[in-house]
């Protein structure tokens, strides 16, 4: 259960770490590298940027750039898939009721 609730917050992490630099989910480490140095560029504080929105930057890169080197990913994890819609009946899809099984 633990680990589960950890997956989840890291994901949501990732996720708006990638938002921060306006990378969509499964961004490559190069994508966010140049996505970085161009926020970098603009944000710093030597060229007028806001020191705590430049700290933030680096935060988020930091989070992305230690997963892809802890995970050895090529990409950023994609958003989960939907789930599926529900039965119209209201009965859920699998397993299926015993009465409606054929041998």
């Amino acid at each position: 259960r633990r680990v589960e609730i950890r997956r989840k917050r890291l994901a949501e992490q990732l996720r708006d770490a990638e938002a921060f630099f306006d990378m969509p989910p499964g961004s490559s480490l190069a994508e966010i590298e140049k996505a970085f140095r161009q926020f970098s560029l603009k944000n710093h504080p030597d060229r007028g940027g806001d020191v705590n929105t430049f700290k933030a930057g680096g935060q988020a890169h930091d989070l992305l750039k230690s997963w892809f080197e802890l995970t050895g990913a090529e990409t950023t994890p994609a958003p989960a898939a939907p789930a599926p819609a529900p039965d119209p009946s209201g009965r859920p899809a699998w397993p299926p009721l015993p009465h409606t099984m054929k041998y």
